[in-house]
């Protein structure tokens, strides 16, 4: 599935490792985050999440890092400590008084971009419009039959 505006990747931080001293060096921030998962048979990084805070960022890494945040990530980074990897965009929370680009527009386009299947994202963490959208969609049978008569 591929969204009509993309991220450019550019505007991300470098790629730094996911571990304690990476996540330091990061500022008190709203933003967006890609945590990456090596796939050595490939010799590359894939992505494992997509996150956003529209609050703080660093806060947030950690507790993915320290297994309070996003289970897999947490269990990844058990398992696999020094193997993964993130880059962030620090960006605005979102605001609808004055509407503009921001982290929860970046997160969704993101997970639009790369597609739920090869994230750890596949519970929706951080998509709640989507959920909740999907929600006022949803009709019961009572109501799909009422609205063909």
């Amino acid at each position: 599935m591929q969204s009509e505006v993309t991220m450019d990747m550019q505007e991300f931080s470098e790629i730094v490792p996911f571990d304690n001293d990476g996540v330091m060096k990061i500022h008190h921030h709203p933003g967006v985050y890609v945590i990456y998962r090596p796939i050595d048979r490939l010799q590359t990084d894939v992505e494992l999440y997509i996150g956003r805070s529209e609050v703080d960022i660093h806060r947030r890494l950690m507790c993915h890092l320290h297994g309070r945040g996003n289970r897999v990530v947490g269990e990844m980074a058990r398992l696999h400590p020094g193997k993964l990897s993130f880059n962030y965009m620090y960006l605005p929370k979102y605001d609808p008084e004055n509407p503009g680009f921001n982290a929860r527009e970046a997160e969704a386009i993101l997970i639009a971009e790369i597609g739920l299947d090869a994230l750890a994202n596949r519970k929706h963490e951080g998509l709640y419009e989507v959920e909740v959208q999907q929600d006022k969609d949803f009709k019961t049978p009572g109501e799909a039959q009422q609205n063909q008569v």
